[in-house]
């Protein structure tokens, strides 16, 4: 967010520029009551770039008590997945009207609201980006790199990269997988799981897959220095996250525009990447399950190899270009729904975070992710809902996962938590297949 906001301040900017506009920027966090009217009053148009308490405060001036129509087009970011509920629980459905408008960044996005959310006006925006495109630079002959730029999440899969990665060696030991970003120690918090000191259990996970010495955890590092960082040599940045609000990917989009292949979960935003970059992206299935989604390792694990052996054809688009994205918007032919946006989807996920606990900052909706108002987000942002089928016989157990003699399966998934299964031998493994748990080789 800390990249995004003011990219979408430029953009707006660019947007007001084009129609003859001028902007009037309000720091909520940083205003009083009077700077709020001033503004107000002057506004032909009113954009909230992000959801707080002080935004929601501010909006609910406007409306409620200067009751002013003027439109609102408010940034989602993350709340699609969630039902938008926080819109709900701060009473915005009170005031929303027919001629406000929700903004995405994907059209996974816009299906889960078009479908949850009748009579909503919805506008896919992608978040732009002003840079111009670069050649990689491969002369200089360093060992293969995968990178990983984002926050360092349970959420995120990175186990799930470091295991593909640990198989990945067995046929190309000279490779190398460097990680930046800091743990943001959240968890799940939608489930209600907490971290578990997420770093530590990646650092083992490498010493005990005997891989440590090709892992880099490079911790947080500013985007300008990763960007000197990665001008040179063969990489490719990977990244096998399952976040709840992969919305985008600011970090996929540098990387592509510094040329470089990007192997993604075919999750969420990741997903409108490969339209615009057809050849440098590869996307990695995500498969659904009752305990939840996870990764195609196997798949994974292909792309990865392929990466190293083929030089692919690099992508030339302007189709992120801040200026580009600006022209697209045009402020007075903005669409409008005859009838007001129904909240119902939202007041419902609202009655569930309640009965989990009144606490205002408490973010749980979801039981686990085994629930089945989380597999209806789960299964709009995979995209993949075809049968897995096992290569062959020959199963392997991920890490995480111990099956004992009579049966019983204990899960520890830094992702999905923990999990107790019974299950007979026999069918165990293949149903372990089928929930994640194992790969067919």
């Amino acid at each position: 967010m800390t990249e995004i906001i003011p990219e979408i301040e430029k953009l707006w900017s660019e947007v007001a520029h084009i129609n003859g506009y001028e902007t009037l920027e309000l720091n909520v966090d940083h205003c009083q009551v009077k700077d709020v009217i001033s503004k107000a009053l002057q506004a032909d148009l009113i954009l909230a770039t992000c959801f707080n308490l002080k935004v929601s405060w501010a909006i609910k001036l406007i409306r409620m008590k200067l009751e002013l129509s003027t439109p609102i087009k408010f940034y989602v970011h993350g709340m699609a997945t969630v039902g938008l509920w926080p819109l709900a629980y701060w009473e915005w459905n009170l005031f929303w009207g027919a001629q406000d408008s929700f903004i995405v960044s994907c059209k996974r996005d816009v299906s889960i609201i078009e479908e949850k959310f009748p009579n909503a006006n919805v506008e896919l925006i992608p978040f732009s980006y002003e840079c111009k495109s670069r050649e990689p630079n491969e002369h200089e002959e360093l060992r293969f790199s995968f990178y990983y730029v984002g926050r360092v999440s349970e959420q995120k899969n990175l186990h799930s990269l470091i295991f593909s990665f640990s198989r990945h060696l067995e046929k190309y030991p000279d490779s190398v997988l460097s990680i930046f970003g800091g743990e943001d120690t959240l968890g799940s918090p939608n489930m209600g799981i907490s971290s578990i000191d997420y770093i530590s259990m990646l650092e083992r996970l490498g010493e005990d897959l005997g891989i440590s010495e090709s892992i880099y955890f490079k911790g947080f590092v500013p985007r300008g220095e990763i960007q000197k960082r990665i001008e040179s040599g063969r990489k490719v940045f990977i990244s096998t996250s399952l976040h709840s609000d992969e919305n985008f990917g600011m970090a996929v989009l540098e990387a592509l525009n510094h040329g470089h292949k990007a192997i993604i979960s075919n999750w969420g935003g990741f997903a409108d990447f490969k339209e615009q970059f057809s050849n440098q992206v590869r996307l990695v299935d995500v498969h659904q399950s009752e305990v939840g989604p996870f990764i195609d390792i196997e798949m994974l694990i292909e792309e990865m190899s392929l990466a190293v052996d083929e030089h692919g054809i690099l992508d030339r688009t302007e189709f992120y270009q801040r200026r580009r994205v600006a022209r697209k918007i045009a402020i007075n032919s903005l669409s409008t729904s005859e009838e007001v946006c129904d909240f119902s989807f939202a007041k419902e996920i609202v009655k569930i975070k309640n009965s989990y606990s009144t606490d205002t900052l408490s973010t749980k909706i979801f039981s686990s992710y085994s629930d089945v108002y989380f597999h209806y987000f789960s299964e709009r942002y995979g995209g993949f809902i075809q049968e897995r089928r096992p290569k062959s016989d020959n199963f392997t157990l991920l890490p995480w996962v111990k099956m004992e003699n009579d049966g019983i399966v204990t899960i520890n998934d830094p992702h999905r938590g923990k999990i107790r299964l019974e299950l007979r031998k026999e069918e165990g493994m293949m149903e372990l297949f089928k929930l994640g748990y194992a790969i067919s080789e």
